[in-house]
């Protein structure tokens, strides 16, 4: 036996056929985003880009918003639309998937992770994340975490080797290495309050 709200509600819909749609459609990609498999593991820091998320969202889900938000898209599914408008889909469906299910998006992890790197705010990455735009601080600082441990499977033999540098020997081309010292003025525990170190980049 309905309720009384239900019949309300059942009415409402009834009254505005459009309100009906609208929630058969949420329904619809509810279910959708429900059968996508979270990831079991991070992704590799060189796997955070937009073909990434490509092959994350499901299709029928960025077609529904490309009709939303591209005028010009026709009813077809074979419609290819700019890669700005692309990338504008690809961002809502992320954040429909993440608000929905928490589900760690390309988007979310890589701009919490091009964030932290620009600005070091942790206040900036929890003020983004409850608004549902990137993963929490706490992902974040995990994310890192597992990064660095697979960078150090890159020893060989003793030696670091940079994530993309291929050996001659597989026809790498030519690498250049620089390095130079880092003196900061920083209040550290040695009480000379200066910090030292040796930066170093390879390029290939």
């Amino acid at each position: 036996m309905k309720s009384s709200v239900d019949v309300l509600h059942l009415t409402s819909c009834h009254e505005q056929p459009e309100v009906a749609v609208l929630y058969q459609a949420a329904d619809t990609l509810r279910n959708i985003i429900a059968d996508v498999e979270p990831p079991d593991k991070y992704p590799p820091t060189s796997g955070i880009f937009l073909q990434a998320s490509s092959d994350f969202v499901p299709s029928a889900l960025v077609e529904f918003i490309l009709r939303l938000i591209d005028t010009n898209a026709p009813i077809e599914d074979n419609y290819k639309p700019g890669e700005s408008t692309h990338r504008m889909c690809l961002a809502i469906a992320e954040c429909m998937m993440f608000c929905s299910r928490k589900l760690i998006t390309p988007l979310h992890l890589g701009l919490a992770a091009q964030l932290y790197n620009d600005y070091g705010s942790q206040a900036l990455i929890d003020t983004l994340h409850q608004h549902g735009f990137c993963i929490s601080y706490g992902d974040l600082r995990r994310f890192m975490t597992s990064s660095a441990k697979a960078e150090l499977q890159h020893y060989q033999n003793g030696v670091y080797v940079p994530h993309g540098i291929i050996q001659s020997r597989m026809n790498g081309k030519l690498i250049q290495e620089r390095d130079d010292n880092v003196d900061i003025s920083v209040d550290t525990v040695d009480g000379k309050n200066t910090f030292h170190s040796m930066a170093r980049v390879i390029f290939q």
